[in-house]
C-alpha cells in the first residue's frame, strides 16, 4: 500500500509538469508518458504508447532510442539543439535514471528519461529582438546621416550666400535628432515586451504625410 501510494504521488507530480516527460526502462519500454509529452508529440488519447510511436511522431528529427541508449551507456545527460516538431520548437534532454543499490552499495541504472522543453515562445522573443534591433540600427543611421550631411553643408563657404539654408537646415537637424530620441525610447520598450507589459494602441495615421516626411 505504501509503494502504491508513493507511485500515485509520483505519477501526479509528473502529470502536473508543464514539460513533456517520458520514462523508459533499460529495454526501452515506456513506463511513464505525461500529458504534456502526449500533447507535444500528437499522442493524446492513445493508449499503450511504445517507443515506436515516439519514433514515428518525432518524424526522424530526433533519434530518441539512439540518444537513450547513448545516455544510459555513457551515464551522462545529453542535450539537443533546437528541434522543430509539429510547428513548435523544442529542446530535448535525455538522462539515465539511476538508483543506489543498498546491498551492492553501488549505483544501478534503471532506464532513461526524456524531457521535452517547449522553447517556441523564447525563440519568438529572440527573433523579435533580432528583427527589432536590426530595424533600429537602420533607422538610427538615417537621422544620423542627415545631421552629419546638413552640418557639413552648412560649413561650406559656397553656400554662405544662400540664407534659406540656414533657416531650413537647423529645422531638419532638430527633426532628425527628435526622431532619434523617439527611436531610443522605442529601444527601451524591449524591456516592456520581455516583461509582457508592452501594449499596442492602434490609431489612425496619414501614410501620405509619413512618406512625404521620409522623402524630404
Amino acid at each position: 500500500e505504501v509503494v502504491e501510494t508513493e507511485q500515485k504521488k509520483l505519477n501526479a507530480m509528473v502529470e502536473s509538469m508543464s514539460e513533456g516527460v517520458i520514462m523508459t526502462d533499460k529495454e526501452y519500454r515506456i513506463m511513464v508518458v505525461n500529458q504534456a509529452a502526449k500533447r507535444d508529440l500528437g499522442l493524446l488519447g492513445k493508449q499503450d504508447i511504445t517507443i515506436f510511436d515516439l519514433i514515428d511522431n518525432l518524424e526522424g528529427k530526433f533519434d530518441i532510442r539512439g540518444k537513450l541508449e547513448e545516455s544510459v551507456k555513457l551515464d551522462k545527460i545529453l542535450e539537443s539543439g533546437e528541434i522543430l516538431i509539429k510547428d513548435k520548437f523544442f529542446q530535448i534532454f535525455v538522462s539515465p535514471v539511476k538508483s543506489i543499490n543498498p546491498i551492492k552499495e553501488q549505483t544501478e541504472i534503471l532506464g532513461g528519461v526524456v524531457i521535452l522543453r517547449d522553447i517556441t515562445h523564447k525563440k519568438e522573443l529572440d527573433k523579435l529582438r533580432e528583427d527589432f534591433t536590426s530595424i533600429m540600427v537602420h533607422e538610427l543611421r538615417s537621422p544620423l546621416d542627415a545631421i552629419a550631411k546638413m552640418t557639413e553643408f552648412m560649413q561650406k563657404s559656397s553656400i554662405e550666400k544662400d540664407k534659406n539654408i540656414f533657416l531650413d537646415y537647423p529645422k531638419l537637424i532638430h527633426e532628425s535628432s527628435s526622431h532619434m530620441l523617439e527611436l531610443v525610447n522605442d529601444l527601451l520598450d524591449i524591456a516592456k515586451i520581455e516583461a509582457g507589459k508592452f501594449k499596442i494602441i492602434p490609431e489612425n495615421t496619414n501614410i501620405t504625410d509619413i512618406i512625404n516626411g521620409r522623402v524630404k
